[in-house]
């Protein structure tokens, strides 16, 4: 899937850069749970996934400091940080629509995404994955 012309990703809010780093910080947090070797469920699961999202964070911060790049503006940061999360303890695109009380249903066909409200409106949505692989 590619991106549109104003920079966007196909996934609404981020950038393709911002979806890079969700997809990187995914892949970092997830071989640092499986280095561990600690086996957690639950809510002790998830505390150790938010620690280590925030840990990977600053440490993007940090390096894009030293090359002299701004970091992310702290609303972007929170955006991608949630992403992450999502990714690794719900459903990934899918979790902010799923906790969405307004919406009674959801179809997906690939890239394609609509949503149905509880006032009976429908809405397209933005891509909840990159590929129709994911």
């Amino acid at each position: 899937m590619t991106a549109v012309a104003n920079g966007r990703s196909p996934f609404g809010w981020q950038t393709d850069d911002q979806q890079a780093l969700v997809r990187r910080l995914r892949q970092q947090v997830a071989e640092q749970l499986a280095e561990s070797g600690e086996r957690l469920s639950g809510a002790d699961r998830d505390a150790r996934i938010e620690q280590l999202v925030a840990a990977a964070l600053n440490e993007h911060a940090r390096a894009e400091l030293a090359a002299g790049r701004m970091p992310l503006a702290p609303p972007a940061e929170a955006q991608v940080a949630q992403a992450v999360r999502d990714a690794l303890t719900g459903l990934g695109g899918l979790q902010p629509l799923l906790a969405d009380p307004t919406i009674t249903n959801i179809l997906v066909q690939g890239p394609v995404v609509w949503c149905r409200h509880t006032d009976g409106s429908k809405t397209r949505m933005p891509a909840i994955t990159a590929s129709a692989e994911e």
